[in-house]
């Protein structure tokens, strides 16, 4: 699986090129984020993949949550930090809805079995101090994860400098929100060693010059889950809109 953008070929016209849609977190319109139960929902809705978080637990394990600490995804059940939890405690936190908080082991082997995309994002409290990166990549590399079937990215340029330099057949991508589109270079890109780039969708759609600044890169944009800025969006040429709602999205993009 790639993020070759797909063939609209419901007309006689010329094929018209479409974004993939990734879920964001999974499908958490309707499950708990960053689960596997989110990620299959995704799945079910047509996505081609899902962009997820990783962190590290205090012994150095990697698991897949958003937050620095678990007070939102339990409903303030837990307070704990991730990083500064160790792997036993965070298996058995649960979160809303009764989920656990999954591995990124166990999605490697969830996306290799359904040929599923994964969009892998490093976060962490200190980009100077954190192992996440190198974590990330010597498992990537152990699991002979196919480079066409992974990204990762990163709004610290300095993990994914790390990452870079440990498995560099292995795509990276750029992340930058709208409030930093003075960081949206390619220059910056190329001394990172970074393959793709990842802007906020209201950037491209404030600044839509910037595609063409990012001309030749694959442009994954997040949080797109209004059709009409998704059909915007896959006009400006983007290569896949990361959302909420696949399913939602995915209509969007084949209605006429």
């Amino acid at each position: 699986m790639s993020l070759t953008p797909a063939s609209d070929a419901s007309s006689s016209a010329p094929p018209r090129l479409l974004p993939r849609v990734l879920g964001h977190r999974g499908a958490r319109h309707a499950e708990t984020e960053n689960t596997l139960e989110a990620f299959e929902l995704a799945r079910r809705e047509g996505a081609a993949g899902t962009e997820l978080d990783v962190q590290t637990s205090a012994d150095g394990e990697l698991f897949v949550v958003h937050d620095l600490d678990l007070k939102r995804v339990t409903e303030g059940r837990s307070t704990d930090v991730v990083h500064r939890s160790d792997s036993s405690r965070l298996s058995k936190i649960r979160l809303v809805g009764g989920r656990r908080i999954p591995r990124l082991e166990e999605v490697l082997r969830w996306a290799r079995h359904h040929d599923m995309f994964l969009n892998i994002e490093l976060k962490t409290a200190s980009a100077r101090r954190d192992r996440v990166a190198g974590a990330v990549a010597e498992l990537l590399m152990r699991e002979r994860v196919e480079p066409a079937s992974v990204v990762v990215s990163s709004f610290h340029p300095l993990l994914l400098h790390r990452f870079h330099r440990r498995a560099p057949e292995i795509p990276t991508g750029w992340l930058f929100s709208a409030h930093h589109r003075f960081l949206a270079w390619p220059a910056w890109c190329k001394r990172l060693g970074c393959s793709a780039v990842h802007p906020q969708a209201s950037a491209l759609l404030r600044s839509p010059s910037l595609v063409e600044r990012f001309a030749g890169l694959p442009i994954n944009t997040w949080t797109v889950n209004d059709p009409a800025e998704a059909r915007q969006l896959a006009a400006l040429g983007v290569s896949a809109l990361i959302s909420d709602c696949p399913a939602r999205i995915i209509r969007a993009l084949h209605s006429d």
